[in-house]
């Protein structure tokens, strides 16, 4: 389990090893949980750090639902961005990401769900980024934002067939 106290905002981690900036296509999963509603918990992908302050992420903080915000703001992602899953204090949320480089966009489906619950079926979240400035490949990550605790566990990678 990771986990961190902090109440700063914008606070991330991102994973580095041999290669592991250059995957353009992958699914990330694992689970996460937050103890203070007005805190945010969130996860990173295709994350260009250290070397760049860009990476996506599904998130969730105040009163927002899961969902995909890129970073730096300024990138438009077209499609569903949100799941619709409201998350409350002390409760355990899967997620699933598949993101992946199709050559002319950047592809992100998403689906976040509670520990109790059963996978859903359909993806939430179903969108893309043409832009020319787009993310093409990169690392993964968690995110945490203000207030409470923050946990992330059984985080795994698994690589797309082309």
């Amino acid at each position: 389990v990771l986990g961190t106290t902090s109440t700063q905002t914008n606070i991330h981690s991102h994973h580095t090893g041999p290669d592991i900036g250059t995957l353009s296509a992958y699914e990330y999963s694992g689970r996460m949980m937050m103890t203070a509603s007005r805190g945010g918990i969130g996860v990173t992908f295709f994350s260009q750090y250290p070397n760049t302050d860009a990476y996506y992420r599904l998130r969730r903080y105040g009163n927002s639902a899961f969902h995909i915000a890129p970073h730096p703001h300024g990138t438009k992602i077209y499609g569903d961005t949100d799941t619709g899953v409201d998350s409350s204090p002390n409760v355990w949320y899967w997620f699933r990401i598949q993101v992946e480089d199709t050559g002319s966009r950047t592809e992100i489906r998403a689906k976040v769900w509670p520990e109790t619950s059963a996978e859903p079926a359909a993806w939430q979240v179903d969108c893309y980024d043409s832009n020319s400035s787009r993310l093409t490949a990169g690392a993964i990550g968690v995110w945490s934002y203000y207030s409470g605790r923050k946990y992330w566990d059984d985080l795994a990678v698994n690589f797309l067939s082309p």
